[in-house]
């Protein structure tokens, strides 16, 4: 209950002395109070009302039908700190479906007569767990806002009686009837795939883990945490993926075939079966990071070679002709070199290989060449030389065979350019 004071004034500010005048006041706000005015016949009223929702307020005041000054005027109504058993409350899983052995909670809101949280520090608030004839132990932690929780842990699986009280007075709901959910029994529990006994390297083997507990029956809920552990010749790595029905599937990968020991353990206890023994096989497939490439090129040295081997071997009586114009060399370099009359002293590229060789001998059936160890490559002479024999353009006649001098002319050594499938060379 709130008692508030209103005095009235005359015109000039003096208090008035007598009393009959007609007064209200209202609060508005989230939830519309009006006052009770009682007159003292004095030029006082005592306004007395009771607000039961915490929260933002203004206050209208009036004397004879006429507006107080400052009115409207805003008022905070704070909760009390009284709290009462009746209107407070308690929520959480931990007053519905605990779990044997792991810690549980649930929470505590304590309120005043009219519902508003109380904010109260040092409500004198107990609680007590029991199961049959024993006490489970309970901790109990305020917020500093009126709000507490609460946390014990199930020792045995069944029925539980949790006994929430503000003083001597329980709270709502209170005493609460709940049952513990069934436990994981490691023995019963079935761990099942092919991956438990034979995996295959580098590739991710998988199995599954079906909860039971200690009746058989499977579990339907999520939530348990199970260490999964392979270890052996290579490296390895797991991952444990909750269902959230009750199974769980696990993957594992190693990096090395070989024989390798896989531990499965459920609050420290081995899973029926665990350890096992995993062989684990080689890939069937190569790794992606040797793919070769699809085509490799012989060094330039090495196709020079072939080529004299090839020509040395020929049985016919004269050398081969060229029938196809000679390639012109693709470097811009050698190119711009052999328009400018010098020669170029960077090494040839694989194109500039290609130009068309002289025979040195007059006879039109020429001798075997000795072999030279570390055959080079032609040097291809200038567009505007004087001397040697001219490289032609790639406008000459596809026919030509003969020099001026009637020796004859040796074929090019054609290479595979890129993209190319096959290697042409000279044949007999």
């Amino acid at each position: 209950m709130i008692t508030l004071k209103l005095v009235t004034c005359t015109a000039a500010g003096g208090q008035l002395l007598t009393g009959g005048s007609r007064v209200s006041l209202v609060f508005t706000g989230p939830e519309d109070t009006e006052a009770k005015i009682v007159d003292k016949f004095d030029g006082t009223y005592l306004c007395s009302l009771m607000v039961k929702m915490r929260g933002m307020y203004e206050g209208h005041a009036h004397v004879n039908g006429q507006p107080i000054a400052g009115s409207p005027f805003p008022v905070f109504f704070k909760a009390s700190r009284n709290s009462d058993a009746s209107k407070s409350t308690a929520t959480g899983v931990g007053l519905t479906g605990p779990t044997v052995g792991r810690s549980t909670m649930f929470f505590v809101e304590t309120k005043d007569a009219y519902g508003n949280p109380s904010h109260s520090q040092d409500d004198a608030l107990t609680v007590a767990v029991r199961s049959g004839s024993e006490n489970i132990q309970a901790r109990v932690m305020p917020d500093g806002s009126g709000t507490y929780t609460v946390s014990y842990i199930p020792t045995v699986e069944g029925a539980y009686e949790i006994s929430v009280q503000l003083g001597v007075q329980h709270i709502q709901g209170s005493p609460f009837k709940t049952r513990t959910a069934s436990a994981v029994s490691t023995l019963h529990t079935v761990v099942k795939g092919d991956a438990l006994e034979n995996g295959v390297q580098g590739y991710a083997n998988t199995f599954s883990i079906e909860t039971r507990n200690k009746g058989g029956q499977r579990l339907m809920r999520g939530g348990e945490t199970f260490n999964v552990d392979i270890s052996g010749v290579g490296r390895t790595r797991c991952l444990v993926n909750d269902n959230r029905d009750g199974t769980y599937s696990v993957s594992y990968q190693c990096s090395l075939a070989g024989t390798y020991v896989l531990v499965i353990l459920h609050r420290g206890k081995h899973l029926s079966g665990s350890p096992f023994t995993v062989n684990v096989a080689t890939s069937p497939q190569p790794d992606s990071s040797l793919t070769i490439p699809e085509e490799v090129e012989a060094p330039e040295p090495e196709l020079a070679a072939k080529a004299a081997r090839s020509w040395m071997n020929d049985t016919s009586e004269t050398a081969p002709v060229a029938t196809a114009p000679v390639p012109v060399s693709r470097n811009r370099a050698s190119s711009v070199n052999r328009r400018r009359g010098r020669r170029s002293s960077a090494v040839p590229n694989r194109f500039d290989l290609n130009a068309k060789a002289i025979a040195t001998s007059s006879s039109p059936t020429p001798s075997p060449a000795p072999i030279r160890s570390g055959l080079q490559p032609p040097q291809v002479p200038s567009r505007n030389s004087s001397k040697g024999p001219q490289v032609p353009s790639r406008g000459s006649s596809r026919n030509a065979s003969m020099s001026s001098s009637g020796a004859a002319v040796v074929p090019p050594v054609p290479l595979r350019r890129r993209g190319a499938s096959t290697l042409g060379l000279p044949s007999g």
